[in-house]
């Protein structure tokens, strides 16, 4: 049976194109870097023209890769604060459920479910998080750094949890937040 014309698909991007659109983004910013401490630097006429060249070919290369992963770019935006949203509900239910506590460490932990008490115990600064479906370590990293680029940081604190593939992350799994 046909869909019907009015209804939208909903676009959820794969893994891979989300790693694809990561990596690209964060190829061209480090160009971009590299462009503005290349003209930051330069001593003469010729070697500033050279480097503000080589910013605006960074700039146009930002907006070809916003072109070209555009639309996986958007959705990462939108899970990122749907993830945002739906961890403020389980702090406020959290919250609810203790009380009123005060402390966000303890609602946080609360709020994610940690299950077990650690071995030993866990320093107050200590934040957790559950991986939740859909999420990816670059999403994780948006959510708490507030860039996409930290995945990289998250995965080396949380690698005996990971294992060796930094793209299979697990529902369910608990993941240290560093600072």
């Amino acid at each position: 049976m046909a869909e019907p014309k009015d209804q939208e698909k909903i676009y959820i991007p794969s893994a891979s194109e989300q790693r694809d659109a990561v990596n690209a983004m964060n190829m061209a910013e480090q160009q971009l870097k590299r462009a503005e401490k290349m003209y930051a630097d330069a001593t003469d006429a010729t070697m500033r023209a050279a480097g503000l060249k080589a910013v605006q070919v960074a700039h146009e290369e930002i907006e070809r890769v916003k072109a070209k992963y555009g639309r996986v770019l958007d959705w990462q935006k939108s899970q990122a604060a749907a993830d945002k949203n739906q961890v403020d509900d389980k702090l406020q239910d959290a919250l609810a459920a203790m009380g009123g506590a005060k402390s966000t460490t303890a609602t946080h932990e609360a709020a994610a479910g940690a299950a077990a008490a650690p071995a030993a115990p866990a320093p107050a600064q200590v934040k957790k998080h559950i991986v939740q479906k859909g999420e990816s370590l670059s999403l994780i990293a948006k959510h708490y750094y507030g860039d996409i680029h930290k995945w990289k940081q998250l995965y080396e604190a949380n690698k005996a949890v990971i294992g060796d593939n930094p793209d299979r992350i697990q529902i369910g799994q608990e993941l240290v937040i560093p600072d």
